[in-house]
């Protein structure tokens, strides 16, 4: 009897799919790149705006999926709404802004911090320390979700810089695995 219990575990198990995490509306951690741009195609209404509320508004494109190794979505990147194509420059304060509205409302709808720049100055365009590509890193541990945000910043001309907000969200176990493959964890931090 105890084989048969096991064999029918066995069996349903191979049957019945994995649970997969969502990481925004319909992209799921593990979707090919193929999968990923048909679903933000066929559903661009859900993505072209995401409004937190405050006048920020985030893109989801289709050429923003984070794949790893080579076609397995682990996160999505958003843009600022207006801020590429071409790219324009939303300066200091709409910059911070966007990413202090933006970890707010992450803090109201269940994540936490679980990393901010030693320096505190991961909102501020002109201050923020370049070699932390972590600026603050927020975790829902129900979700199994993690945000990171940064303001990002290019040059145009020589001495002459461009910023807008960054903003990755990313499905857990693959974010922390990136996480430690960057040493970020011998990191200190506050918390």
């Amino acid at each position: 009897m105890k084989k048969v219990i096991v064999a029918l575990t066995l069996l349903l198990g191979h049957f019945l799919p994995a649970q997969t995490t969502v990481i925004f509306k319909g992209t799921q951690e593990g979707m090919s790149k193929k999968g990923f741009k048909s679903e933000i195609k066929s559903n661009k209404e859900d993505y072209k705006e995401i409004n937190l509320g405050n006048d920020v508004n985030w893109v989801l494109a289709q050429s923003n999926g984070i794949f790893e190794p080579k076609d397995n979505l682990i996160g999505v990147k958003f843009i600022a709404k207006g801020a590429l194509y071409p790219i324009s420059d939303l300066g200091d304060d709409e910059t911070k802004k966007y990413l202090e509205h933006t970890v707010d409302y992450l803090k109201n709808n269940g994540y936490t911090v679980f990393y901010e720049d030693p320096e505190k100055e991961w909102a501020w365009p002109r201050l923020f320390n370049k070699s932390n590509k972590y600026g603050i890193v927020l975790i829902n541990y129900q979700d199994k979700k993690a945000a990171h945000l940064i303001p990002f910043e290019w040059e145009v001309k020589k001495y002459e810089s461009k910023f807008i907000p960054y903003f990755e969200l990313y499905s857990l176990d693959p974010f922390m695995k990136k996480w430690k493959d960057d040493n970020m964890d011998q990191k200190n931090s506050d918390f």
